[in-house]
């Protein structure tokens, strides 16, 4: 996945805090939910990140304009799978402001 600006997505970064305890759980219900993006109009990619201390996980979600993204969170509304145990959860909705890749070697 590259991450282009020009190409103007809606991007929505959902972060998870949970017990790491619970951390496999989480991360297991998020890899299931997330194979449901797939075939959904406008979908361009999603990604989920674990951080090292087990705590939290990020997902990273990309449509082609924000009126798909929409779609899409009216669609899923309600419809989300909750897990048995707590979780803090926060949305935000970015613009991709600026991109630096490494410069490939010969």
């Amino acid at each position: 996945m590259t991450v282009d600006p020009s190409r103007n997505f809606a991007t929505l970064l959902v972060t998870f805090r949970v017990d790491p305890a619970h951390i496999e759980d989480l991360q297991n219900i998020l890899v299931e939910s997330s194979q449901h993006q797939l075939g959904r109009p406008g979908f361009v990619a999603c990604t989920l990140h674990r951080s090292a201390d087990n705590t939290t996980i990020v997902e990273y979600l990309q449509y082609e304009t924000k009126e798909d993204l929409a779609v899409m969170q009216k669609a899923t509304e309600g419809t989300h799978q909750m897990p048995p145990f707590p979780i803090e959860v926060d949305h935000t909705l970015l613009d991709v402001v600026d991109v630096l890749h490494a410069v490939q070697k010969p």
